[in-house]
């Protein structure tokens, strides 16, 4: 299965929407999805489950 990935105008449109740097957004995805980029499938993105915490 293919992996799809956030482009630059994707990050872009959300960092005009919210106010916030680029950066910030990118941190954000890499801290939550890392290699794997932003989605598994269509509408189904990949984050960072944490065990310990639930």
């Amino acid at each position: 299965m293919e992996t799809l990935r956030l482009t630059e105008q994707d990050f872009k449109r959300c960092a005009d929407t919210l106010e916030i740097k680029i950066a910030a957004i990118k941190a954000v995805q890499e801290v939550e999805s890392g290699v794997k980029g932003g989605f598994v499938a269509p509408n189904r993105p990949v984050i960072l489950f944490e065990g310990h915490i639930f």
